[in-house]
């Protein structure tokens, strides 16, 4: 087993071979997954349709975070529920821009369809970073964590 101190050095290895070789092609195959029922009118309906949830989701969860002017402190610190916002907008946009994808799945709509869910990865990871290690480090790397996310996306055009 290898010890703790060497996995990074390990895994920082790889970063040049990995960048060198380029993004792998998506098969088009990887569309063929999708749910091919014509439901309601709706081409892929059970897949098209399994986005509201998403939107629900998305839509309703900043109601629920309390509100600065509460008594309730839910977060220690404000900075905390922007990170929260930016996770439910991610999964309001996930919402849309998948069920649109799964209308007509190919390569180009799945593009699109990665944006947004970089988008509510990166905010629970800057979640998680706020609340386990420093607000101020979670809150900081936010941006830089989502630019960096949906650049990774546009990595393999």
């Amino acid at each position: 087993m290898a010890s703790r101190s060497r996995v990074p050095a390990r895994s920082s290895g790889r970063v040049p071979f990995i960048l060198g070789t380029g993004p792998l092609p998506q098969l088009l195959s990887y569309h063929q997954f999708a749910d091919s029922r014509l439901l309601l009118g709706i081409p892929h309906g059970g897949d098209v349709l399994t986005n509201l949830a998403f939107i629900i989701v998305g839509a309703r969860g900043p109601w629920f975070l309390p509100q600065p002017n509460q008594k309730t402190r839910t977060f220690l610190d404000e900075r905390e529920r922007v990170l929260f916002q930016w996770f439910f907008a991610g999964v309001l946009l996930t919402g849309f821009v998948s069920g649109w994808y799964h209308l007509a799945p190919d390569n180009d709509s799945l593009l699109w369809d990665q944006i947004p869910m970089a988008i509510g990865f990166m905010s629970v990871v800057a979640i998680m970073l706020a609340e386990r290690v420093k607000t101020s480090l979670g809150f900081t790397l936010l941006v830089p964590l989502v630019v960096i996310a949906v650049a990774t996306v546009f990595w393999r055009i």
